[in-house]
């Protein structure tokens, strides 16, 4: 990731409304975050104790997710909930305060050098965090190296978001932008490139501790219909703060052209004339070596 777009997401991450602006986004991360725990057993869970780290946990989707699994065997349920932004840790921190017998914490954590002792977690759990990471094989690796030996370690990634299509059509109408945009977008693959399945099990199958033989990648795909000018604005309005690192490959007088309010205002009229939002992620999910 270059490092305009590094120092963009920094201070996107670091606003004081970003735990309420990223809220937004849980009706997009919460079917994936679902898949996941179900793809990691962890839907129902069996007798003895889990330890679980909600990573780049963000406003705590996952750990929802995971009250929700252990409704009645909350005794053998841990979680810790690290983000890097202070901002988030204190909204999840909040929220989890909310919730009778649950053993949790928030805490500050950066993902790719985690303060936290290894073969630790019975699971790792990473709910669309590495794509905006700057170094996200870092990340993975330190998800594996903090897991128990056998432990396993998920993640989803984006393979396209439901707003691509109408960030792509807003685009192609505004005079001056930049067109035809790539395929997959340029800043999908700066650092990464977890949408593809093949270049996720290479790096997996690269990583010395990790089983191959539990890899498991599946897509999942879900669909979003927006019914009103509310909830059009709600998906649109967050990704204000992230439009530099959405056009930072473009040029200056592209980004001009698309600046003042045009672009995001295209978007609202392109979801406008299509609000069935389709979201398609790879859910994967593996085994540290026991």
């Amino acid at each position: 990731m270059t490092t305009k777009a590094s120092a963009t997401l920094a201070k996107f991450f670091a606003d004081k409304n970003i735990a309420k602006t990223y809220s937004s986004a849980e009706r997009a991360t919460s079917p994936p975050a679902r898949a996941l725990l179900l793809q990691a057993g962890l839907h129902s869970p069996g007798d003895g104790s889990y330890e679980i780290l909600d990573n780049a946990c963000g406003t705590g989707v996952v750990t929802m997710a995971l009250i929700q699994a252990f409704k009645g065997k909350e005794e053998q349920l841990k979680v810790v909930c690290g983000d890097f932004s202070p901002r988030m840790v204190e909204a999840v921190k909040e929220r989890i305060s909310q919730v009778d017998g649950l053993q949790a914490e928030a805490r500050e954590l950066n993902g790719q050098a985690m303060e936290i002792e290894q073969n630790r977690f019975t699971h790792v759990l990473t709910n669309f965090g590495f794509q905006s990471f700057p170094e996200p094989l870092s990340g993975l690796r330190e998800s594996i190296r903090v897991a128990k030996p056998g432990g396993t370690v998920g993640m989803t990634n984006w393979i396209t978001a439901g707003w691509v299509p109408a960030f792509r059509l807003a685009v192609s109408r505004i005079p001056g932008a930049p067109s035809p945009l790539q395929d997959p977008l340029p800043f999908m693959t700066r650092t990464n490139r977890f949408f593809d399945v093949a270049w996720t099990r290479q790096q997996l199958e690269a990583i010395p501790e990790v089983d191959p033989t539990t890899i498991q990648i599946e897509e999942h795909t879900f669909v979003t219909t927006l019914k009103s000018e509310a909830e059009i604005s709600e998906l649109v309005t967050p990704m204000e703060g992230m439009l530099s690192v959405f056009t930072s490959d473009w040029s200056e007088e592209e980004q001009k052209a698309c600046g003042e309010g045009r672009l995001l205002e295209s978007i609202k009229q392109a979801v406008r004339e299509e609000p069935d939002l389709v979201w398609k992620s790879l859910i994967t999910t593996v085994r540290k070596r026991a």
